[in-house]
């Protein structure tokens, strides 16, 4: 039995920006490439049993430790312990908006620019996720953007935003 859910995506992408780092690292001086093939193999090991935990349920009397349900007295301070009721209709909605949200902010530096991306989605988030006024949406994005245009473009010189 396969369970797909927000786990079992999020899991599934982390693995395969493991693949994608330790394949982009493949053909690089191993003095060059050291510090990112080792981070990309413990990433692709670790995300890999989560994923594998997450894709499939039967696989889960493996690894018990990844499968322990905390009670808020086993919690330090109670903080963390998630409630496993039922969602509502509601949360999965802002669950699925969140979801095509990121989605989309990937889309948008792929097509069009970081620097854009940010300024588009930011404002996008505030005025709809978060529900803020026009007037703090506009201004957070354009401030905030601006920002991480005179930090990496202008003052450390990364041409990869623009």
């Amino acid at each position: 039995m396969i369970q797909v859910n927000e786990k079992t995506v999020f899991s599934g992408f982390i693995f395969l920006v493991a693949v994608v780092l330790l394949s982009s690292t493949g053909e690089l001086r191993t003095d060059v490439a050291s510090v990112p093939k080792l981070v990309g193999t413990l990433l692709l090991l670790f995300s890999g049993i989560q994923f594998a935990n997450d894709l499939f349920p039967g696989v889960r009397r493996f690894f018990p430790l990844l499968n322990k349900k905390l009670t808020a007295e086993e919690a330090i301070g109670g903080e963390g312990v998630v409630d496993d009721s039922e969602e509502t209709k509601e949360e999965k909605m802002a669950r699925f908006i969140f979801i095509s949200w990121l989605i989309l902010f990937v889309l948008l530096i792929y097509l069009v620019n970081v620097i854009a991306a940010i300024a588009v989605c930011l404002l996008i988030y505030l005025k709809w996720i978060s529900k803020e006024t026009w007037k703090l949406s506009v201004l957070y994005s354009l401030v905030f953007t601006l920002a991480i245009y005179l930090i990496f473009v202008v003052a450390l010189d990364i041409y990869y935003f623009v």
